[in-house]
């Protein structure tokens, strides 16, 4: 072998080398982002389930987010075209939002009626800015066939922001069963570091 296979093969494993440096620093990367997300994810439910289990008041809110849990199938989709649909059981996250910047064809949460604590998520099929001041919106669910009673600026909470499918389901779980949820998730996360230890041994 001469010198220069020496050094071609040198070359070779070092670029081998440097190559599987490279995938394990991704892969700690992904594994890193994968864990802040899941652990930033479960923060962020059972925040929620607290806030909306022990809070009574009708504007409770998380960071200018509120979340509802879907109880019907009024914005289920019917049509290729319609986008951010979601079913009974899904959960949406609400984005509070001005009457001013909501457009035709968004999705809004609003108050119908006198019941503060009833809400409906529809589409917006239709504007209008009246000589008041006031905008008024008619709104439909994208799977019903008539239209919805006009409402006005003030009983709009805001636009979805996204859905979370069955997230409504594990809401409801969660804040039904906080304490077993909680002791359950504690008990996994120790679970893991002790593994992860043991592993490093």
């Amino acid at each position: 072998m001469t010198q220069f296979d020496n050094q071609t093969d040198t070359a070779a494993a070092v670029s081998r080398k440097k190559a599987d440096d490279n995938h394990t620093i991704v892969k700690k990367i992904g594994g890193l982002l994968w864990h802040f997300s899941f652990y930033l994810f479960i923060i962020l439910i059972i925040s929620g389930a607290v806030l909306f289990k022990f809070s009574d008041h009708p504007d409770k809110s998380f960071f200018g987010f509120r979340m509802y849990n879907v109880l019907t199938n009024s914005m289920k989709q019917t049509s290729p075209a319609q986008s951010g649909n979601f079913v009974a059981g899904d959960m949406i996250i609400v984005r509070v939002t001005p009457p001013e910047e909501i457009a035709v064809g968004d999705i809004i949460t609003f108050n119908p009626g006198d019941d503060a604590e009833a809400f409906l998520t529809h589409r917006v099929i239709q504007k209008e800015k009246l000589d008041n001041g006031e905008i008024s919106f008619v709104t439909q669910g994208d799977a019903n066939n008539l239209a919805d009673p006009e409402i006005q600026s003030g009983q709009v909470i805001g636009r979805v922001a996204f859905v979370i499918p069955f997230g409504g389901k594990v809401m409801t779980f969660i804040r039904d069963n906080l304490m077993f949820v909680s002791i359950m998730i504690i008990g996994i996360l120790v679970l893991s570091v002790l593994i992860k230890y043991f592993i490093s041994l």
